[in-house]
């Protein structure tokens, strides 16, 4: 390249650069100003740029079936119901950056309770809900629903002995039965954990709830109860929202830098969103939604809050509330 050519091009860099710098420039003197006001500057600034963007949720519609009933048991727990520390993202005297560190939460470590009972006995009419079936496609509020729309065949005249002659039916495994109670699945609890035989199990559970037959089930039974005070309190002393794991470990972090502004994070609880993964409308990156934790009681948390609260960022402290009246 000629010096001509070469003294051309610098021009127009220089040109171009100056603009960004002072946009640049005019950005951070304005995300100064109301960090010391006390908003948070920068995290304003990239919602209205449409860096950070609300996520909507999308829950899974309750049914018979397991699989619909939130996790909530596992929450922030192991699958041996230890109770985990959330990540917490910290930023010391002296850093411009966060750290990521853990924090336990008293009150989501108290969230649910857990019981085991060996040989607890259930009448067949007491279940209502199911662990799997080849109909668990289709939508059933209740197993007289799923028996009359799908177990014609098993029901038969809807005499006394096709109860016991369905329940004879092998993969229902009447000497290995297990059970689970959750609290909060309302009408659908308890669940019998089948791995077969749901076809046979919905007949026979029909024929006795229409004719009034007792029929003796027993098995091991896991019972899982919200602790309603700790979900008051974990309510009382977190700002929850969804947000989406690119936007919180990229922008958000970023924004939250910039305001010395410590937060958590953690997953959603399993079989909460059916959208727990998705692509944000143009991208065809998949995101995993994450909560995130601001508390209550400090000054800049609370200003965070009250920005997502503002720009439409679903809450998550509506479904505490919702479980602890469950």
């Amino acid at each position: 390249m000629s010096k001509f050519n070469q003294a051309i091009a610098d021009d127009e860099f220089s040109i171009g650069l100056w603009p960004r710098v002072g946009k640049w420039a005019k950005n951070s003197l304005n995300d100064y100003v109301k960090n010391a006001l006390g908003k948070p500057g920068k995290l304003i600034r990239l919602i209205e740029e449409g860096n950070i963007e609300p996520f909507a949720p999308k829950r899974y519609e309750r049914s018979i079936w397991f699989p619909t009933a939130a996790r909530w048991e596992l929450w922030n727990r192991d699958f041996d119901f230890q109770p985990q520390a959330i990540d917490y993202w910290i930023i010391n005297k002296g850093e411009c950056r966060h750290a990521k560190s853990t924090l336990s939460i008293k009150a989501l470590e108290n969230l649910i309770t857990y019981e085991l009972i060996e040989n607890n006995a259930f009448d067949i009419k007491e279940i209502n809900g199911l662990s799997a079936s080849k109909s668990s496609d289709h939508h059933f509020d209740t197993i007289s629903q799923f028996a009359q729309e799908r177990c014609q065949e098993f029901i038969g005249s809807g005499q006394p002995a096709g109860l016991s002659q369905n329940m004879k039916w092998g993969e229902i495994r009447l000497h290995d039965m297990s059970f689970w109670d959750l609290s909060w699945a309302g009408q659908h609890t308890p669940f019998w954990m089948n791995t077969g035989g749901s076809h046979h199990f919905a007949a026979a559970h029909y024929i006795a709830s229409q004719l009034g037959l007792d029929y003796r089930l027993e098995g091991r039974l896991k019972k899982y109860t919200v602790n309603q005070q700790a979900a008051r309190d974990l309510a009382s002393e977190w700002d929850m929202f969804l947000l989406d794991e690119v936007s919180m470990y990229t922008s958000f972090l970023d924004s939250m830098s910039d305001f010395r502004c410590d937060f958590g994070v953690s997953d959603v609880p399993r079989q909460f969103l059916k959208n727990e993964v998705y692509c944000p409308e143009g991208s065809t990156t998949q995101r995993k939604v994450k909560v995130v934790f601001l508390r209550r009681d400090e000054t800049k948390a609370a200003a965070v809050a009250q920005v997502l609260r503002t720009a439409g960022f679903s809450s998550f402290n509506p479904y505490i509330h919702e479980l602890a009246d469950s």
